[in-house]
């Protein structure tokens, strides 16, 4: 879930305000407790004290999906799948900066918790890939279905 989280604050820094913001009105529950891709994140590192149980994984689920489903978001997500497989080998200016910002949170997350995580700069820009597919197939009719699928491989 942490990947499509940095996929969603790649293409738009404020998707994970959304979903902080949406947890906790929703939930009641102080900021520091939920999902931050910045800090305190207990979905991510396995050493943190905080439990994400299966009521919050779903409000975070949903509220990727409602994210997703943007009319912007939509936008971003096509120009980078066009532009990435466009038969010329040469990406857009946009494309270039979302793996670049992709790569930038992706090493500042994930290296500083998991050590022994090693991905080179050629999976990571994979990853930011399979990311944006899954997050475009999340408009389909199925879509939601399609990102928890994806979570439980």
């Amino acid at each position: 879930m942490d990947s499509i989280i940095i996929c969603l604050e790649a293409l738009d820094i404020y998707s994970t305000d959304q979903i902080n913001n949406f947890l906790s009105t929703d939930n009641k529950k102080p900021n520091y407790q939920i999902l931050s891709i910045r800090n305190s994140n207990y979905l991510r590192h396995p050493s943190c004290f905080s439990i994400c149980n299966f009521t919050d994984t779903i409000h975070i689920i949903h509220k990727i999906y409602q994210i997703t489903n943007k009319p912007f978001i939509q936008k971003l997500i096509n120009q980078i799948l066009e532009d990435y497989i466009s038969p010329s080998k040469q990406l857009s200016l946009f494309t270039i900066q979302y793996i670049s910002r992709f790569r930038y949170i992706y090493s500042k997350t994930q290296d500083l918790y998991n050590i022994d995580h090693y991905n080179n700069l050629i999976n990571i820009e994979n990853i930011a890939i399979s990311n944006i597919y899954i997050l475009n197939n999340a408009q389909n009719k199925y879509g939601i279905y399609n990102i928890i699928k994806y979570l439980y491989i």
